[in-house]
């Protein structure tokens, strides 16, 4: 469980962009303050979020503590009710194309290792194959849907900035994106466009209901992730 002394260290301070602006040194002042973990600034309808690497490894904890009680509460929940169960997926023919797909390429994600193929589909949901023209977005800054996607063919580019105008990276084929909106349970951080004249993506999302019968799938899928959000905790560390 999140310890109660967690909650009360470091609190977040939220502010317009128009009061950022009257005294944004006052702003960045308040980061160094202990009490302080991050500064959202919001801008419309988006969020910036500023935060300093002392506080980020607090988050990541926090966060880690959080989606273990979050997680426990489903698994109870699941104990405590009737759920009708999932049925074994015995018959492959029966998948549709997109959920074939996704069992051809799970060996690629750290967040399917050691799940079997009727783990993956007893806990993914909304398997689907998308096409995208050239300039077409994914996804832009700041939505919650959660997502996730790998490139079957083509290219996409990562934009960031508050028109989502600034080119930071290009994922091409078999290289997968938008877990982390799941993992850190936070709005996308960034706009994604497709980039080559067609892409085709394969998305999934987590299903959120725990059935009975399935707790241990979603179990070795919530190690896995804990594992990733370890993994990003010690690449951030080593940039300090």
């Amino acid at each position: 469980m999140v310890n109660s002394e967690d909650r009360k260290t470091i609190s977040i301070v939220k502010k317009r962009f128009e009061e950022f602006l009257k005294s944004p040194k006052d702003m960045f002042r308040q980061l160094l303050d202990d009490t302080v973990g991050r500064i959202n600034i919001i801008v419309g309808e988006r969020t910036f979020y500023l935060m300093t690497r002392e506080k980020f490894d607090f988050f990541i904890k926090y966060e880690l503590k959080k989606q273990q009680l979050t997680f426990k509460n489903q698994l109870d929940d699941c104990a405590k009710h009737k759920v009708e169960s999932t049925v074994p997926v015995a018959n492959k023919a029966h998948l549709t194309q997109a959920q074939k797909s996704l069992l051809q390429i799970k060996s690629r994600f750290e967040l399917f290792k050691s799940l079997t193929d009727d783990d993956v589909i007893a806990i993914m949901d909304d398997i689907v194959v998308s096409q995208y023209q050239k300039g077409e977005k994914v996804f832009t800054v700041g939505t919650t849907e959660k997502d996730m996607y790998f490139i079957v063919r083509g290219e996409v580019s990562v934009f960031v900035g508050p028109g989502g105008d600034i080119k930071v990276a290009t994922l091409k084929k078999a290289q997968f994106f938008g877990e982390m909106a799941y993992i850190m349970n936070e709005p996308r951080t960034a706009t994604i466009k497709a980039t080559s004249d067609i892409v085709l993506l394969l998305s999934f999302s987590v299903n959120t209901k725990v059935a009975k019968g399935v707790e241990g799938a979603y179990m070795k899928f919530y190690h896995n992730i804990n594992k990733m959000l370890a993994q990003k905790l010690v690449m951030e560390n080593r940039k300090k």
